[in-house]
């Protein structure tokens, strides 16, 4: 819930969290902060999809900075969150989300993130903090540098062998593993 999701579809033109894409965002953004580059620098303006009264949006965002679209929530009422109401606020230059999935429907360097911006998520980061994911990954790199099954490098020796307990054949080979003799001798 709270990282991204690798199949989850890119969708610039929809609005979300009640907002929308302008597509001169970064440009306009850009050109605001070349005649006044010490609001950008100096202040904090925050966007976020915390709940209003949650405590990070309540006493840390609001002692640090501004919260620039206080009415942004990802608990926002669902007739709002799928309407265009409002444009990205150009002052903000801090992105700071739960949920890591906002680069899904605002366009990185274009809707947002632009000069001066940060954002608190690395899209794709899910493939290295999600252990399902990681799993997938190392098991297809460790293919394809050693090749197929029967390679003379065992993946263990660069990454533990994982297994994904929701699909029927990996989980029997996670007990396998379990229940063998030389899990027993390793484990004693």
């Amino acid at each position: 819930m709270y990282n991204d999701d690798p199949n989850q579809e890119v969708d610039f033109e929809s609005p979300h969290m009640g907002l929308f894409n302008m597509n001169q965002y970064c440009n306009v953004h850009d050109i605001l902060l070349q005649y006044d580059p010490e609001q950008y620098f100096k202040n904090k303006f925050f966007v976020s999809d915390y709940h209003q009264m949650s405590l990070v949006r309540m006493f840390v965002m609001n002692k640090m900075g501004e919260d620039v679209m206080p009415k942004l929530s990802k608990n926002m009422s669902k007739i709002n969150f799928y309407q265009k109401l409002y444009p990205m606020d150009l002052r903000a230059n801090m992105f700071f989300f739960k949920k890591a999935s906002f680069h899904n429907y605002h366009e990185m360097g274009k809707h947002f993130a632009c000069f001066g911006q940060s954002y608190n998520h690395i899209p794709g980061h899910g493939h290295l903090t999600r252990k399902d994911l990681l799993t997938v990954r190392s098991m297809k790199w460790n293919s394809e540098v050693f090749g197929a099954e029967g390679s003379c490098r065992d993946q263990m020796e660069y990454v533990p062998r994982g297994y994904r307990l929701d699909i029927k054949k990996e989980c029997k080979d996670f007990f396998k593993v379990l229940n063998s003799k030389k899990y027993l001798k390793v484990k004693l």
